[in-house]
């Protein structure tokens, strides 16, 4: 999982806990779109600790041949 680390220095209060989510989706619009993938991390006092989750999620249509290439799945 890639992190900018650019972004925890623009936390407002550091001595808090946060976890952020990311997700990924096949780019279809409406009903069309699906979530294919889902990350998440947990900052503590502006710092990132161990616990991170990631997981792909299986689309119940086929994922278009754009968002392959956007992430690599």
């Amino acid at each position: 999982m890639k992190i900018d680390r650019k972004i925890l220095k623009q936390i407002p209060n550091k001595q808090t806990r946060i976890i952020a989510v990311d997700t990924e989706t096949n780019g279809g619009a409406n009903e069309d779109n699906h979530i294919l993938e889902i990350a998440a991390i947990e900052i503590i006092n502006g710092k990132i600790t161990e616990k991170i989750f990631h997981g792909y999620i299986k689309p119940r249509i086929k994922i278009k041949y754009n968002a392959m290439l956007v992430h690599k799945i």
